[in-house]
């Protein structure tokens, strides 16, 4: 027998409702599997259309899912199965694993996750562990972190999709700064990762660096986060929690050598304040007054504009408009928002994962539009309307940076003109000293420089401000302080 005949013999023992349409839905597995799709959508349709028949609705949702996806219409298979396990996730069936599978592929995960965020207890494998990971992923982005934990809590470690879980858990702990919980089940995940793709392998290395941080253990995070391999999304989020793991430690020379990569020419319009007054600091507290009151002149010379572009911009922009705006300036036009705003959804691989879908859904909606089957071209109106949700959300999120942005920028300015004073106060502390000592201390350089040359295998000297692509995130600066042996008075 085939197997969904068998599922579904036993599913209408427990729901009689859908009695009255067994033999149709009956019908239309076997059509589908015989691949006669016409004679299966004619089966399913009238259940569809029919609100008396709403008990039958899922699991007809289920099966038309499966017509779209043996037609090369996969976003609206995904749409369709959402349907089915947005009514009941036991009527995908056999097909869980494949709806699963398909939004995965189609960057659509995001349809099926708010229905899977509360699994039945009956619901069978295969399937079910890979639906508990996209509902715990919907859990964590909502907050409800000890249910993710729950629904995920049981992933058996021969799954595929262990070190994904144990990933999401780890995420889950770190939210509720549960460090202990939250490094055993990213060590789990690193672990089990050899097989993960690449960009998945980063992540947990980046959770976990981020773990160690939020533990205390500074030189862990430090290793770790500066494991993030260059070639991944989170690279350059991984480089500034690693600064501010070396600050932890006052090691200020690793901050701003770390630093350095944001200051090279392939980041310095980047929308960055935090680094940039993190390196202002590290400057501060090495006495080096003249780069640091340098780095403030800088941060005012580079922010003021932007300030007032997000002033101008971000009263008059809705999220759809700021989708437009950002995909525009992707494609090399002038956008609204300042780019140093919009250089992370470039690297994020939820905004690519957005971008492709919607262009997958405008050329598939065109094919089922154009198509002759009626069945077929009712899929259309559904990928409209998840194209508009799609642009919608992502837009919001664009705008929402850039209007946090916008606070913040306004914010940091108000206090420049403070911390210039505080550094021309220090300098005048220095000279006031120098006065009475005679010397003015800032330090040896080159007795620093020519003890670097001593030490075999090294090559060293002094930065005169090149840079090469290549070297970003291994720059080391061996800088010494500046300040006197004791503090001045």
């Amino acid at each position: 027998m085939n197997r969904w005949v068998a599922v579904l013999a036993l599913a209408l023992a427990a729901a009689p409702a859908w009695a009255d349409d067994a033999a149709d839905l009956r019908a239309a597995e076997l059509a589908i599997a015989a691949r006669d799709y016409d004679q299966g959508a004619a089966l399913l349709i009238p259940i569809l259309d029919d609100p008396a028949k709403e008990a039958s609705h899922a699991v007809a949702w289920a099966r038309l899912g499966d017509l779209w996806a043996d037609n090369d219409f996969p976003n609206a298979a995904v749409l369709a199965w959402a349907e089915a396990a947005k009514r009941d996730p036991n009527a995908l069936g056999p097909s869980l694993s494949r709806a699963v599978q398909v939004a995965r592929e189609t960057g659509d995960e995001a349809s099926l996750e708010p229905w899977f965020a509360a699994l039945p207890a009956d619901l069978p494998e295969p399937g079910r562990t890979s639906a508990a990971v996209l509902g715990a992923r919907f859990l964590i982005r909502g907050g409800k972190y000890a249910e993710a934990i729950a629904l995920i809590g049981t992933v058996d470690s021969a799954h595929p999709d262990y070190a994904r879980a144990q990933d999401l858990r780890g995420v889950a702990f770190s939210n509720q700064k549960m460090w202990g919980e939250a490094l055993a089940a990213l060590l789990l995940a690193q672990a089990a990762s050899e097989s993960s793709p690449p960009e998945e392998r980063a992540m947990i290395t980046h959770n976990l660096g981020r773990a160690y941080y939020g533990s205390g253990n500074y030189l862990k995070a430090v290793e770790h986060l500066g494991s993030v391999p260059r070639g991944s999304l989170a690279w350059q989020d991984a480089q500034f929690e690693r600064a501010w793991a070396h600050f932890a430690i006052d090691d200020h020379v690793g901050t701003i050598s770390v630093l350095q990569t944001w200051e090279s020419p392939w980041f310095t319009d980047w929308y960055a304040p935090e680094a940039d007054l993190l390196r202002l600091q590290a400057y501060f507290l090495l006495c080096k007054l003249v780069s640091a009151r340098e780095e403030a002149d800088r941060f005012e010379a580079k922010y003021t504009p932007m300030r007032n572009a997000l002033d101008v911009a971000v009263p008059t922009l809705t999220p759809t408009a700021a989708w437009t705006d950002i995909i525009g300036w992707m494609d090399g036009e002038e956008s609204k928002l300042p780019p140093g705003i919009l250089y992370k959804f470039r690297y994020e691989e939820r905004f690519d994962d957005a971008v492709a879908l919607v262009k997958a859904i405008d050329a598939e909606g065109v094919r089922a539009e154009k198509n002759p089957a009626a069945w077929i071209s009712r899929a259309a109106p559904m990928l409209r309307a998840r194209r508009g949700a799609v642009i919608e959300a992502e837009g919001a999120r664009v705008l929402a940076r850039a209007t946090a942005a916008r606070a913040e920028i306004a914010s940091i300015l108000e206090d420049v003109p403070m911390l210039k004073l505080d550094l021309l106060t220090l300098e005048s502390e220095f000279y006031s000293r120098a006065a009475i000592t005679g010397t003015l201390e800032y330090g040896d350089r080159i007795g620093k420089l020519r003890d670097l040359r001593q030490q075999p295998g090294v090559r060293a000297w002094p930065a005169e401000g090149e840079a090469w692509a290549d070297e970003l995130g291994y720059v080391r600066y061996d800088v010494r302080t500046d300040c006197p042996e004791e503090p001045p008075r």
